[in-house]
């Protein structure tokens, strides 16, 4: 974890309340997330990845936030710091930012069917209000399920200076060179606003009802049918083991919500995209496994070894 004092520093940006304990909080593969207690109040305090484009980052927030607060939905709301910005840079170049914590329910997997269906529900009304932003979100992970680009960085990473031999993997190549060309072939629509992250760690429960999202940086648009694989994905797999009737469960929960013809839509292409996202994460936990520069902050190559060996032989079944 981060020197204590600097992230007390940079909580002092957003709130001149007493700091009384900081706490790594878990679950985040990109930005680092503190648990700070202030008094009776609780924030969570971010530091972001260097580098992410402010400007798309505040943009995108003005439009999700108006659209949420007005239909009740649970978000991160971020503070202002001192000087009336979302964004607080420290004396090393850094930038936080805070926002209040949101208590909520955490289901734990293996999820019942009231849970699947709850997660279908709140991701099919989480892309009805994405559909009443204004205008178009800037993506901030403009490459976000861009296999393409994933499989060239990994292709130019096995013959370039950066790659750690000692870490590569027969089989999992195997399983990527033979997979690539009908991954690659899997061109859903990408006309839609979406999450981009709908994972489980992302959705806000209480009392068995979700009640709002986490993680808004990955609005952009996209692909529903690859929303709601990615939320099966985290849903409907355990331990590298895909659950059809897990997965009917949650599109049940989607269909209660969403109009006819979306799901229809999604129905038909969501096996081929499901297999595509595995892919795709299957093939970016190798690559990190065997590069010197990581993506995926803190995670030791064997765990990614083992991630990408789950995520590559999971495939939708019925």
């Amino acid at each position: 974890m981060q020197n204590v004092k600097a992230i007390e520093e940079a909580a002092a940006g957003f709130t001149r309340g007493k700091t009384l304990s900081v706490r790594l909080l878990s679950g985040g593969n990109i930005n680092e997330s503190f648990l700070i207690e202030t008094g009776e109040e609780r924030y969570v305090l971010q530091r972001l990845q260097k580098d992410m484009d402010l400007e798309k980052l505040e943009h995108n927030y003005r439009l999700y936030s108006a659209v949420l607060k007005r239909r009740g939905w649970a978000y991160p709301v971020w503070l202002k710091n001192c000087d009336g910005s979302y964004f607080y840079t420290d004396c090393d170049g850094g930038t936080w930012r805070m926002y209040a914590y949101i208590e909520g329910d955490i289901p734990e997997p293996p999820l019942s069917n009231e849970t699947l269906y709850a997660c279908g529900r709140g991701l099919a009304e989480m892309h009805a209000i994405l559909r009443e932003l204004p205008e178009q979100p800037k993506a901030v992970y403009p490459h976000l399920h861009d296999l393409k680009r994933y499989y060239d960085n990994y292709f130019m990473l096995l013959s370039g200076g950066e790659l750690r031999g000692e870490n590569r993997d027969p089989y999992l190549e195997t399983l990527i060179d033979a997979g690539i060309n009908e991954m690659l072939s899997v061109q859903p629509d990408c006309g839609s606003v979406i999450h981009g992250d709908p994972k489980l760690q992302n959705i806000l429960f209480r009392d068995g009802t979700v009640i709002g999202f986490l993680d808004m940086d990955t609005v952009m648009m996209g692909s529903l049918a690859e929303d709601v694989a990615d939320c099966v994905r985290s849903c409907c797999v355990e331990n590298g083991r895909f659950s059809a009737s897990a997965a009917k469960r949650l599109l049940e929960g989607y269909q209660s919500s969403a109009s006819q013809d979306t799901v229809e839509d999604v129905k038909l292409k969501l096996p081929e995209v499901f297999n595509k996202i595995n892919f795709e994460l299957g093939l970016r936990y190798y690559t990190d496994a065997i590069s010197q520069n990581k993506k995926f902050r803190g995670a030791d190559p064997r765990l990614l070894l083992e991630k990408a060996r789950m995520r590559l032989e999971t495939i939708w079944n019925e």
